[in-house]
């Protein structure tokens, strides 16, 4: 077995201090007087331990764990003040944003109802396997992915770096997205809303809001809106190159040929896309030829996010699993909240029979379905990022991290399906709203986060107080991934190189600010380029190959 390899060093240092304790013994013995020969054993002595009892007894000795050899070197690194403090970290670690924002739309997209099957067999056969493995590496070893593997195998100590550099990547763009909930739960105590219609000075000529538009066709039914007013139909046919047919038709002049609907003519635009794109973002017109100035309100709201992850892991494990407390828990009483607020809204059980109440089994004969649910099982557990073998490295030794794992994938996969009950009965009374059907107004990740549920709160009576709680959970869901992807990187500092644990809270805040200063370029106002590749690249294939790396190194090579 190759257990030699992980405590070899281990052993060796105790054989040289055995050695040392040997020789001052002797060097004690010959000082001291001669004693006394014992007295003589009585006739039946008391008979010893048999060859069989030795050998067992070396052997559980030999067996014996490093952790347990080393409990100075434990204190030393640090560890969990509880273990439900490692709980709560896995579950926040696990249960992020894309429980939100897209398992939803998949389970619609995938059948529905039957999406569970593939996704929940996803689960059992690779999931849940996957996550006790590398809980049990961490705490088996008390150290980060770089040392772990190298340890296993040093030919496969990149699979550790790997990790990291992931973690550094997904890390630099995922707080982005924190800056961007930062910066629309500000924006949530303004009243009105600020994405509530069209009259601003940001909206573009595109920009159309349901409401007025409609009150525009209610005058005159030629009448169409552009541009923050009411126009006719020869004037709106005029903005595009056409002129008017009839009442709600546009004819090319070079082609008469060619006719369109009014409606067709333009790409219109929603007004809480608008203000993500053109307040928040300031997108238009920028190419990666020219990104533009510094969007110095979204750099404000990335810095805010940077400082509070800089003080949240200050002390390592021992502040974070504090903060946890909060930032794991309280998403689960907003969902229950939304939940219980969309199910009384009128349209409720439409978007919500449009997500569960109406399975497709056909579609469970398709490979793409399982496809996806084997990726969204795989991303939502964060396995292979080398978060969970950084948590469970500050674990006492003897922690079940089986039943650790067994519950947090549960939880995790519950939460999933229970947001989409609240995300689909939100969506319904949007499209009931909007006098559209539910497919029209659903929308996965950013899109359904920042531009379909805003789209629904400002119709929701109260709007500003169901828009703060709502960018609030996702901040405190965000945080909680992002704990994890910054410890992974300190810790592998502190085990690489650990004479830097005496500073570590100099340590935390010098990757916070230098990876705030990555974060930088995403915040330009043509950033949203460079952020769609740091989420496209930085955490795809990756992911994959490591951990197909991963598991041949610990299955076939350890």
């Amino acid at each position: 077995m190759r257990l030699w390899r992980l405590w070899s060093s281990w052993r060796a240092r105790r054989a040289e201090a055995a050695k040392r304790v040997a020789v001052t013994t002797i060097s004690a013995t010959m000082v001291q007087p001669a004693t006394p020969p014992p007295p003589t054993q009585p006739c039946n002595p008391t008979p010893g331990p048999t060859a069989g009892e030795e050998d067992k007894k070396t052997s559980e000795q030999l067996l014996k764990p490093p952790k347990l050899l080393e409990e100075d070197e434990v204190i030393e690194r640090g560890g969990w003040s509880n273990q439900f403090e490692f709980f709560l970290s896995c579950v926040a670690y696990a249960v992020g944003i894309g429980n939100v924002w897209r398992f939803p739309y998949l389970a619609y997209k995938n059948g529905g109802a039957a999406f569970v099957i593939p996704y929940g067999i996803m689960l059992l056969c690779g999931g849940l396997p996957l996550f006790f493995m590398e809980l049990a590496l961490g705490q088996y070893v008390s150290l980060g992915p770089n040392k772990l593997f190298q340890e296993i195998a040093p030919i496969f100590a990149g699979v550790g770096w790997a990790m990291i550099m992931i973690s550094a990547l997904t890390a630099i763009h995922f707080n982005i997205i924190l800056a961007w909930t930062f910066f629309y739960t500000f924006a949530s105590f303004n009243a009105p809303l600020p994405w509530h219609g069209c009259n601003h000075d940001f909206n573009t000529p595109s920009c159309y809001p349901e409401d007025e538009a409609s009150l525009c066709m209610m005058n005159n039914q030629s009448l169409f809106y552009y541009n923050k007013t009411c126009v006719d139909i020869d004037e709106y046919c005029a903005t595009a190159n056409f002129e008017g047919f009839n009442e709600t038709y546009c004819i090319d002049p070079n082609d008469t040929s060619i006719i369109h609907p009014a409606s067709e003519v333009h790409h219109r635009i929603i007004a809480a896309e608008d203000y993500f794109m053109q307040r928040m973002m300031r997108y238009e017109g920028k190419t990666w030829e020219d990104m533009g100035s510094m969007n110095w309100e979204l750099a404000g709201c990335l810095f805010i996010a940077w400082a509070i992850v800089a003080a949240s892991l200050i002390k390592g494990v021992q502040s974070s699993g504090k903060v946890v407390y909060f930032t794991a828990t309280f998403p689960f009483l907003v969902l229950i909240i939304l939940l219980v607020r969309g199910l009384t809204l009128e349209g409720a059980y439409k978007g919500i029979e449009f997500y569960m109440l109406k399975p497709n089994m056909t579609r469970l004969q398709e490979v793409d379905v399982w496809r996806e649910a084997a990726t969204q099982i795989f991303y939502s557990l964060s396995a292979s990022f080398g978060g969970l073998i950084t948590l469970a490295s500050y674990n006492k030794f003897k922690n079940n991290c089986m039943r650790d794992a067994i519950v947090v994938s549960f939880i995790n996969c519950g939460t999933s399906f229970f947001a989409g009950f609240a995300v689909f009965g939100i969506l319904g009374f949007l499209a009931n709203e909007m006098g559209v059907e539910v497919e029209d107004v659903v929308q996965s990740g950013a899109g359904l986060a920042f531009i379909a549920y805003p789209s629904a709160v400002i119709r929701m009576p109260v709007p500003t107080f169901w828009a703060i709680i709502f960018f609030f959970m996702l901040v405190t869901l965000g945080l909680g991934s992002q704990f994890a992807y910054v410890e992974t990187l300190t810790t592998s500092i502190f085990d690489q190189w650990e004479g830097t644990r005496k500073y570590k809270g100099l340590v935390v805040v010098g990757i916070c600010f230098a990876m705030f200063l990555c974060g930088l370029s995403m915040c330009l106002e043509g950033g949203f380029y460079m952020f769609e590749l740091f989420f496209t690249w930085s955490a795809g294939l990756s992911v994959l190959f490591v951990a197909l790396m991963e598991i041949f190194c610990v299955i076939y090579v350890f």
